[in-house]
This record gives structure tokens, C-alpha cells and sequence, in this order.
């Protein structure tokens, strides 16, 4: 609740009223804080935030060797995290990625869910190399089970590969002897 007062240009307290000396707050769209300071050890520093279109980007500058470097700095590197990075959401919770066939189960398919929505903050050059690709042997045996791990979700970066379980989102039930052995039946015939 105390965050809006690091965005205003000046605070009046006891009859004193005190500009706000954070740079990016005169100028730097979406400039909401958040703290500036000096030391002989560390020179002019800042913590600098910022919200554009629903991204926020908090910067710790420091070393710089005047106001004005200070100053300079801090909106050059608050333009240039907004312009090259962006948060980007690829896959909610719970909605259907993909459908695995099912062997020998009440339902042909199951649905592929992730746990939690997929969400990366990336930069331009790194958004258009990603690669996505699912990994799961097809088909997935009966019984399963709503939550089972059923295969991978996986991201490939320039430097990096993250791996995401993918879970089935229902129960699927074993078929009935006789009708999985006429599904088997079915399978040999006609493939």
C-alpha cells in the first residue's frame, strides 16, 4: 500500500515539501520507483521500477559516477528492458495442450495438462529461437489416473532446455475383459 508514494514528484511532510530525486520518475514511461542513493564506496545508485502493459521491470544500477550518469543510465536501461525483453504466456493451467490415445481404455484419448500456467520472461532474440515440442509414448495404457504423468513438455532455449511434466487431466478406466479383448481383436485385423 506504500507504493504509490515512491511515484510521486514531490511529498510535503511536516511543511517540507521534497522533490522526488529518482530521474526515471520525470519522464520514464510507467516509471513508478523506487530509490535512489550515494555512497564514496559505490558512487550513485538506483533502484528503478517500472510497469508498461502489465510487465514490470525492477533495475539496481549502481557505480555510476554522477547524477547525471545516474540519470542517463537508469532511462537507457529502462527502455532497453522494455523494447528487447517481454513476458510471454504460452499455456494456461488445466487447459488441454495436446490428446495421448489411450489403450484399452473407457475413453479412446486423454487430454495433456501442465500443473501451472508456462509463463517466460525472454528476450527477442531468444522468443524466436524457443522451441516447443511434447514427448509421450502413444498410446498411454488404462487405467490412469487424473494428475498421472504422462510424458514432457519440452523448452528449448539457445542456453538452456526446461522439462515440464505433462499430466493427464481425467481418470480413464480400464475396458472390461471381453471388451478389451475384442478392442485387441480390433487392433490385429485392422490396425
Amino acid at each position: 500500500k506504500l507504493y504509490p508514494i515512491f511515484a510521486k514528484k514531490f511529498f510535503a511532510y511536516n511543511k517540507i515539501n521534497q522533490p522526488n530525486r529518482n530521474p526515471l520518475i520525470y519522464g520514464t514511461n510507467g516509471a513508478d520507483g523506487l530509490k535512489t542513493g550515494h555512497t564514496k564506496e559505490s558512487g550513485y545508485g538506483l533502484v528503478g521500477s517500472a510497469l508498461r502493459n502489465g510487465q514490470r521491470v525492477v533495475m539496481v544500477l549502481n557505480g555510476m559516477i554522477s547524477k547525471k550518469q545516474r540519470s542517463t543510465e537508469a532511462r537507457r536501461l529502462m527502455d532497453l528492458m522494455f523494447r528487447e525483453y517481454q513476458s510471454y504466456e504460452f499455456f494456461q493451467p488445466n487447459y488441454p495442450i495436446d490428446q495421448a490415445n489411450v489403450w484399452l481404455g473407457t475413453s479412446p484419448t486423454v487430454d495433456l495438462i501442465l500443473d501451472s500456467p508456462l509463463k517466460m520472461v525472454l528476450s527477442r532474440k531468444e522468443r524466436l529461437a524457443l522451441e516447443i515440442s511434447l514427448q509421450w509414448l502413444d498410446p498411454v495404457p488404462a487405467p490412469i489416473r487424473a494428475g498421472d504423468e504422462i510424458g514432457t513438455l519440452v523448452v528449448n532455449l539457445p542456453k538452456e532446455t526446461l522439462k515440464f511434466p505433462l499430466r493427464a487431466a481425467s481418470d480413464v478406466k480400464e475396458l472390461g475383459f471381453f471388451n478389451r479383448m475384442a478392442a485387441a481383436v480390433k487392433y490385429l485385423i485392422f490396425g
